[in-house]
């Protein structure tokens, strides 16, 4: 049965929140397809999903405020860099419940009405739309083409509120997601490359499945834990890849408050029917406190969670997990690597 899922591997979110003016501005955003279709929806939402660096700007669940979206469309384009906006042939409008425009309200999350629009694997979505607001969710570190037009011509900006997802309507075997921070999101990989570790695993393991990518810079295990919109966006997935601890570690947590945080989320999952691959807490630049509490909970992981992936088998030095071989934030050739051994990993839970 045809239903809508996400068809890009990019990751985008509401990491953190910006102020504007509450005057109009016109903003685009550009999506890789990864399998493509002839049916798209998007989807928004208005609360910041995870903790935004020291958490001294924004917090997991904090609420945006009231701000207006209009004049949605979206278009379709072989390609797209990150420093020029490429120009559709054409676009086709996007509606709210049929209307041209949306006030949303803080803590809303929202589709928009269903685009009729034929994209093929590889080509990128043109997302293009007016915002109007004064606290606006965005995606600050976001690593994929976004740009705001201004002075007459289009400028680079992590500063419009993004959609959280790019969904199509197709048939797919099995929905996977990988939920993650910074690492699982890409930084590290070149920008735009689609290179990152859960990209080179989604393109071996096939357009079979639908691959959804839930990481966000910055976030904590303890976000995850809260259970509200980020970890809300699993919940419809059949297979989750969790990836998470880093931030924690680096913040000064406690191993033991990591691992029960680790394992709430997993059980959250679980219990509603989701099949949940626990990956280590990846090798990172730790101070040596944190690379203690880092190995206290790789082997809480490793111990307590059948089907585990130790990704410190391929990504340290002789097991040191404060010793990286390809850089805390993993590079394409690391991401490869990660990538490619992950994906025989969750090939054996798709039968």
């Amino acid at each position: 049965m045809r239903t809508f899922v996400s068809d890009t591997l990019a990751a985008s979110a509401d990491q953190t929140y910006f102020k504007s003016d509450n005057q109009k501005h016109l903003c685009r955003i550009y999506y890789k397809v990864f399998a493509g279709g002839d049916e798209y929806r998007f989807m928004f939402g208005n609360t910041v999903d995870s903790t935004f660096a020291d958490g001294s700007y924004s917090v997991a669940n904090m609420l945006c405020g009231e701000w207006q979206i209009s004049d949605a469309r979206v278009g379709v384009v072989p390609r797209c860099g990150m420093e020029n906006p490429a120009e559709p042939t054409s676009f086709t409008d996007i509606l709210f419940e049929g209307a041209e425009y949306k006030n949303i309200l803080p803590g809303e999350r929202f589709f928009t009405d269903t685009v009729k629009i034929k994209a093929e694997s590889g080509e990128y979505l043109c997302v293009e739309y007016s915002f109007k607001g004064k606290k606006l969710p965005c995606h600050q570190e976001i690593i994929i083409p976004t740009f705001i037009y201004e002075n007459g011509g289009w400028s680079r900006t992590p500063y419009i509120p993004v959609p959280l997802t790019a969904q199509v309507k197709r048939e797919v075997r099995k929905r996977i997601c990988f939920l993650g921070d910074s690492i699982t999101q890409g930084i590290g990989a070149t920008h735009n490359s689609y290179s990152w570790w859960c990209a080179v695993a989604a393109e071996k393991l096939g357009r079979e499945y639908s691959f959804y990518n839930l990481g966000i810079g910055s976030a904590r295990a303890s976000d995850a834990a809260s259970d509200s919109v980020w970890l809300e966006r699993a919940k419809n997935q059949d297979i989750c890849v969790i990836c998470l601890g880093t931030n924690d570690l680096l913040h000064g947590r406690s191993a033991l408050d990591i691992c029960k945080d680790i394992t709430r989320v997993a059980g959250i999952l679980e219990n509603l029917g989701i099949r949940v691959i626990v990956q280590t807490a990846p090798p990172f630049e730790y101070p040596p406190s944190a690379a203690e509490n880092c190995k206290k909970v790789n082997e809480y992981i490793k111990n307590t969670f059948f089907g585990c992936f130790d990704n410190t088998r391929f990504l340290c030095e002789g097991g040191d997990v404060a010793a990286p071989v390809f850089g805390g934030h993993p590079h394409d050739e690391g991401c490869a690597v990660w990538g490619e051994n992950i994906a025989l990993h969750i090939k054996e839970y798709l039968a």
